[in-house]
């Protein structure tokens, strides 16, 4: 162990990483006994400034991976290439990963090449089918293999670890950090909702918050959801849809034809992370394909309808 401070290495792709490893970063921050060192890939298509101002997080270092998104052999050898020379700078004491990313396995592995330990949250997620999630699947069970500690939010995740061969005493529930990101966030009660939405409206009817991105419903499942809020919002008159919507086109196109213009639906572009947070605690009812977004509205027990 390194002299001094501990030094941590962080790595995170995605928003959503970066959301269930918000309270990691701020104890680390938080405790003089820890250096963080703040690592994103930028793995994905995804705006993360809103997150960085509302975490207090800027990263140490943006490896980019945006630029050159073409294949997941692309993505694991631009990751690689690019975590090597930070390890070898920095030389942390521990590298934190999280989840079933491309870039978590790549972490790991870049870390397990320099001998520095793994600590991996969101640790024993399986569904014990190699393509579905494709490849988070794999990428799960090869981060188990890379890590040293892990960090799982129920027992079955422990249970499937021990099977594999994690040393027990190296395995700890710790809950899903998912929750703290989201209850911080409620607790602030800043309001910022009613800048996206009419004001009038938030609190005039019952609110049903809909999302639905995912590739497998676009088409006709896309379309079927659509005419049944429109059913939904004729049938009760205390009733409203939000519907964010990131920028796909495929999306955009198919609800905007159907659910334009229609009265107590709202469409909005895509919400900042603090104004769907207070969007989720004000909802109703959520209806989602988002696992993550399941995990949230649960946080906030919400009634959830996962697509």
């Amino acid at each position: 162990m390194a002299k001094g401070k501990i030094k941590i290495l962080i790595i995170f792709g995605t928003r959503k990483e970066l959301i269930r490893l918000y309270p990691v970063l701020d104890k680390i921050k938080s405790d003089a006994l820890f250096e963080g060192i703040i690592v994103t890939t930028s793995q994905l298509q995804e705006k993360l400034e809103d997150l960085y101002m509302l975490f207090g997080i800027k990263p140490d270092h943006d490896l980019n991976l945006r630029r050159s998104r073409k294949s997941l052999a692309d993505i694991t050898n631009l990751a690689l290439s690019g975590l090597e020379p930070l390890l070898k700078h920095h030389q942390p004491d521990l590298v934190v990963v999280q989840g079933e990313s491309t870039s978590a396995f790549v972490g790991a592995l870049a870390a397990f090449y320099h001998k520095i330990p793994v600590a991996h949250n969101g640790a024993g997620v399986r569904t014990f089918d190699r393509l579905k999630p494709y490849p988070e699947e794999v990428n799960g069970r090869l981060v188990s293999t890379l890590s040293d500690l892990h960090f799982t939010s129920m027992a079955q995740n422990t249970e499937y670890l021990l099977h594999e061969g994690a040393i027990p005493n190296n395995v700890f529930v710790t809950g899903n950090s998912i929750m703290d990101s989201v209850l911080g966030i409620v607790h602030q009660k800043r309001n910022t909702l009613c800048k996206f939405m009419p004001p009038d409206d938030i609190d005039a009817f019952k609110m049903i918050l809909v999302t639905c991105h995912k590739k497998v419903n676009w088409g006709k499942p896309l379309k079927d959801l659509c005419h049944a809020l429109i059913d939904l919002t004729q049938a009760y008159a205390d009733i409203q849809i939000a519907f964010p919507l990131k920028s796909n086109s495929d999306v955009r196109d198919t609800v905007g034809q159907i659910l334009k213009n229609r009265e107590r639906i709202h469409l909005l572009d895509q919400l900042p992370y603090e104004a769907f947070v207070e969007a989720m605690a004000r909802s109703y009812l959520i209806i989602t394909d988002s696992d993550c977004i399941a995990e949230e509205g649960l946080a906030l027990r919400k009634p959830v309808l996962l697509l």
